[in-house]
């Protein structure tokens, strides 16, 4: 069985496609090559995402210090560029120097360098995850894999119009795969199997007395289980959509 993530990125989306490929390989040297590959790439993200942020350099005391400092280092700078003589001599006072400087509005300039901090942080660890992701197609493209699936059967996968699902890349893995996409029209959920399950779901659910959030989510499990295996619901489904 396959676990889908629940992350819905481009990297995962690949990951997913090569899970169902290994999943369906006669050959089973090859699909164990590719499993490799799949593992090494998929310990590089964990890696990437268990990364965590080091909530010290938020510190009030910390972000003051890092300000000043950088305020002192520009004078220091722009007195050197004065060609002050005997400069070398010149040996300013840190606490002078911070007298000279409007702390008044300090605060602000902490928060937005606080927020500054997370945000550079949260930018750095999308970008490695990028750069993963360009990687790791290069290394399938590169490779000899597309003619090694070439002679495995073909694949199909039914998807809905997601961002990462349409993205360039995840069509370049599929295809590299030998997994055909076909994508279903723009605003049709109706046509989309999952949707039929959540209709039925939705219906029984609306005439229950929610006692609470585990009566819920033990009542949407049951119910969910019931319609996703219905062999009638995706029988009605094929005769009214592929038939």
């Amino acid at each position: 069985m396959i676990k889908f993530r629940r992350t819905a990125r481009t990297l995962d989306l690949a990951i997913v496609y090569c899970a169902i490929r290994i999943n369906n390989m006669e050959s089973k040297e090859e699909a164990a090559k590719l499993q490799l590959l799949v593992d090494e790439y998929d310990e590089h993200l964990k890696a990437i995402r268990n990364q965590k942020f080091d909530r010290g350099t938020l510190k009030k005391d910390v972000i003051k210090g890092e300000l000043i400092e950088k305020r002192i280092n520009i004078l220091e700078d722009a007195i050197k560029k004065m060609e002050i003589d005997d400069f070398d001599d010149f040996d300013p006072d840190n606490e002078k120097l911070i007298e000279l400087f409007d702390l008044e509005n300090f605060d602000d300039e902490i928060e937005d360098q606080k927020l500054f901090k997370r945000e550079n942080f949260k930018h750095k660890k999308a970008q490695s995850e990028k750069s993963l992701l360009y990687q790791f197609e290069k290394e399938l493209k590169n490779g000899n894999w597309k003619e090694m699936f070439e002679n495995e059967k073909r694949i199909v996968i039914v998807l809905d119009n997601a961002r990462t699902h349409i993205s360039k890349i995840a069509k370049t893995v599929a295809k590299i795969l030998n997994i055909k996409l076909i994508f279903l029209e723009k605003y049709a959920s109706d046509i989309n199997p999952i949707e039929w399950v959540w209709y039925a779901i939705k219906d029984k659910l609306s005439v229950l007395y929610v006692e609470n959030e585990m009566f819920l989510i033990v009542e949407f499990s049951r119910y969910f289980y019931k319609y996703a295996n219905s062999r009638s619901l995706v029988e009605k489904w094929l005769d009214t959509y592929i038939s």
